[in-house]
């Protein structure tokens, strides 16, 4: 028998419980999952969030609050618009907002997983812990293996079929080029022992081959 999926509902229904949702705690799982369904989804999938999802099961001891990170994770790409992005992390948390709201989440809990989603815009240095740790996940791929990062790479670039070849590596580059202009690109000790110098090395390359 194979290994339940990290998006499971029984996985679900758990975090729900774990906050006292008291409604909609199934539809709000099926309304999830459809999200992440488009066919125009290759990269910001479920698969997505499962890699998310395992990751933070792998560091859960360095959260201060796990299950809040839990959830802005299964959250924070359902809003993917390929075409206008700017708004995508804001949408996504309205979208969080909203959805706990229905389920009976305290307010206060789930405006603390609000402001863990617009960390995952990576245009700033998170001001907590679990800022730095759900930003850390997020961008965890950037360390994969050089032949699995190719292949991300190419899934994200389905996703922006729109824009020609040179725009899309021009606008990659300027993303790459940010993440090697800070001191780190992970904020945590754990990522930046295990994870940064792969991520920098992938970044390097590709900027180097693509770089015009």
């Amino acid at each position: 028998m194979p290994p339940m999926s990290r998006t499971d509902l029984k996985y679900w229904v758990s975090l729900c419980n774990h906050f006292g949702a008291s409604a909609h705690i199934s539809e709000t799982y099926d309304s999830i999952i459809n999200s992440y369904s488009y066919t125009a989804r290759f990269y910001h999938s479920s698969n997505h969030i499962e890699t998310c999802l395992n990751e933070l099961d792998r560091v859960r001891d360095v959260c201060e609050s796990p299950e809040e990170i839990e959830m802005a994770l299964w959250y924070h790409d359902i809003v993917y618009k390929f075409v206008n992005t700017a708004k995508n992390e804001y949408d996504s948390a309205e979208r969080l907002h909203k959805d706990l709201f229905a389920m009976g989440i305290y307010q206060r809990i789930i405006n603390k997983m609000y402001v863990l989603i617009l960390w995952t815009k990576h245009d700033g240095t998170p001001d907590t812990n679990d800022g730095c740790v759900i930003v850390d996940i997020d961008l965890s791929t950037l360390a994969s293996l050089p032949e699995d990062f190719e292949k991300i790479g190419q899934k994200i670039r389905q996703e922006y079929s729109h824009l020609t070849d040179d725009e899309f590596i021009k606008g990659r580059v300027a993303f790459f080029k940010r993440m090697l202009d800070k001191p780190h690109i992970f904020q945590t000790n754990h990522y930046r022992d295990d994870y940064e110098d792969l991520a920098r090395d992938n970044l390097v390359r590709f900027i180097k081959e693509n770089e015009k």
